[in-house]
């Protein structure tokens, strides 16, 4: 159980400040304040349904961010859209800094790939790039303290370096 105040990673909600516990229905709930979204969760004490962690502490996440140029992510090419689902799902589904960081660097070679030779990216790599983004600079700019969009822009120039 979390302390109100707390910052945890709630599943795809991403970065949530936990709250004051309520009972609704006869059932206990943490209410949860996603930090990047204007809602309330109602999380289940107890439950084990939803991937739920703390927030990376800020020494991890400088040394994540200063990593990005040694980020060796090479572009996923599946035949079928449904794999390529599946296989982006899957890291995501992991809630890992790490993880959606290789996620995010991958998808922005696939697309410098892509503008090279005159096409878009798809919307398979759309998508999931924009959830990648979404928790890991989410995430990143809590535990740095910095404008979400300034994460962004660190993590897009390192790509760019490289």
């Amino acid at each position: 159980m979390y302390h109100t105040g707390d910052l945890i990673v709630y599943g795809a909600s991403g970065v949530c400040r936990v709250g004051e516990i309520t009972q609704m229905d006869g059932k206990d709930y943490q209410l949860l304040h996603p930090v990047w979204q204007k809602e309330i969760i109602y999380m289940p004490l107890f439950s084990t349904k939803v991937y739920i962690r703390e927030v990376i502490e800020r020494d991890e996440a400088a040394r994540l961010l200063d990593s990005v140029c040694t980020v060796d992510a090479q572009p996923v090419f599946e035949n079928k859209v449904q794999l390529l689902s599946q296989r982006y799902e899957k890291i995501i589904k992991s809630y890992q800094c790490i993880d959606l960081l290789y996620l995010v660097v991958s998808i922005y070679n696939k697309k410098v790939h892509a503008e090279k030779n005159r096409r878009k990216l798809g919307l398979v790599d759309e998508r999931y790039l924009k959830k990648a983004e979404d928790l890991l600079f989410g995430e990143l700019s809590v535990a740095l303290d910095m404008p979400k969009d300034k994460v962004q822009a660190t993590i897009r120039l390192a790509v760019k370096k490289v």
